[in-house]
């Protein structure tokens, strides 16, 4: 009996040690880490594949988005068509911890179009809404009006030319609406709808990027609203 109590104490003494040496182990200090939102509004192919720091993440269909973990830093972004080696575009972001940032592709006439925001919650108290946000991200010429469920365009979202880095972050920002099903035109600036969509969903408390993408008179890519939801700090 004696023996067997010493064997056991000397196990107990030796668990004790490599289970402190576990926890030890595993004490460590988390990785500073945000995420990556990436929103395909570019008509001009089927696809586009995103490359962080050179390395890919995976093709991305028109009218599609996906999402990454990204570390701290400086990160490189690099878009191109899934079939060409043409760069769209080339930029550097700095990523900051436990921020959330979307970055969106399009197109114009003219060139490849890229913006990217940094998607924050409404501070306020309300709690029975959603937070949306609209851009324009289409091939059209003029300006454009998003309405929800017929109301009259709320500031933020009217009267809207495509987009840029500047107009994207001035727009960035979430604004309340009603969570529930809603129905979204929007107009160009002689008041005709140019795109719909009806039965959206948004949810209490959730976040969504509302977009127009597509070209103007093309049966193609035709005009199209697209709704992102989002992932916020």
């Amino acid at each position: 009996m004696k023996n067997n109590i010493h064997c056991i104490f000397i196990c107990f003494v030796i668990g004790s040690f490599f289970f402190s040496s576990c926890l030890k182990y595993y004490d460590y200090t988390s990785v500073p880490i945000a995420g990556l939102t990436m929103v395909n509004g570019y008509s001009n192919d089927q696809s586009i594949v995103y490359y962080i720091n050179e390395r890919p993440v995976h093709p991305l269909a028109y009218k599609s988005f996906s999402w990454v973990n990204l570390l701290t830093g400086n990160r490189t972004i690099t878009i191109k068509e899934t079939n060409s080696p043409e760069v769209l575009v080339d930029t550097i972001l700095t990523i900051e911890d436990k921020t959330y940032y979307t970055s969106f592709a399009f197109a114009t006439q003219n060139k490849p179009m890229h913006f990217i925001t940094i998607d924050k919650t409404i501070q306020s108290g309300k709690t029975d809404s959603a937070g949306v946000r609209f851009f324009n991200l289409a091939t059209i010429n003029g300006k454009v009006s998003l309405q929800i469920d017929n109301k009259t365009s709320k500031t933020f979202f009217k009267d809207r030319d495509t987009e840029d880095q500047v107009s994207a972050t001035a727009h960035q920002s979430f604004i309340f609406q009603n969570s529930g099903i809603v129905n979204l035109l929007i107009k160009n600036e002689t008041g005709n709808i140019i795109a719909s969509k009806e039965s959206v969903k948004l949810d209490t408390a959730h976040y969504y990027s509302i977009i127009l993408i597509g070209k103007e008179d093309d049966i193609t890519t035709p005009l199209h609203i697209d709704i992102i939801e989002q992932v916020v700090d």
